[in-house]
């Protein structure tokens, strides 16, 4: 019988983000954030941004940039 191992924290923690970002869910995006990073708005608006429209200009990829 072969084990089965846990999946690496890394993985866990990406595929919490990841359906939360694939669902357009602001508050399951600021949850994770703050129970990762202790910053709730972490590139909340750029986010929803990117998953809203499915791209984003030139334009706003530098004014978030700066």
């Amino acid at each position: 019988m072969t084990p089965v191992l846990a999946k690496p924290l890394a993985v866990t923690a990406f595929d919490e983000w990841l359906d939360a970002f694939n669902r357009n869910d602001r508050a399951a995006l600021t949850e994770f954030n703050a129970r990762r990073f202790g910053e709730p708005e972490h590139n909340i608006e750029y986010l929803l941004r990117v998953t809203g429209s499915g791209s984003l200009s030139a334009y706003e990829v530098g004014a978030l940039q700066r």
